[in-house]
């Protein structure tokens, strides 16, 4: 049995064998042009990562974050976000690409250092 399923909280998460085929037709629903792909270094050499990379259009993916979602991961993917003019980020994979993906799609546009946000940490961070 292949079980699909979507999430939408304050962003929809797609979940399943056979998903990444939606991934163009998700990407022109949005306006995304030019994705950031966001994976761990665990995935970023397997042929699911290689193949959604070689995915035949302009998406103008790129791939690069540690397996250890430091700040320093998510300081490096909002520089190259910004750099190469990204509009979007797709997380791809689990805990470390998921999480760090989230957050530099959040810190995008944000002129604030990401500890700014923590409620936990009072906005700081030592």
């Amino acid at each position: 049995m292949s079980a699909k399923a979507n999430w939408n909280y304050s962003n929809a998460v797609r979940i399943g064998a056979g998903r990444i085929a939606e991934l163009l037709d998700a990407l022109k629903a949005t306006g995304i042009q030019k994705p950031l792909l966001v994976t761990d270094a665990g995935l970023a050499n397997l042929s699911v990562t290689q193949n959604t990379v070689n995915l035949p259009n302009d998406a103008g993916f790129e791939v690069g974050v540690s397996a250890n979602s430091a700040s320093a991961d998510v300081n490096a993917g909002v520089e190259i976000l910004r750099k190469d003019m990204h509009d979007g980020a797709v997380a791809f994979g689990g805990s470390s690409g998921l999480n760090v993906g989230k957050v530099i799609a959040f810190m995008a546009d944000q002129t604030q250092p990401m500890w700014a946000f923590d409620r936990a940490m009072n906005g700081s961070h030592s």
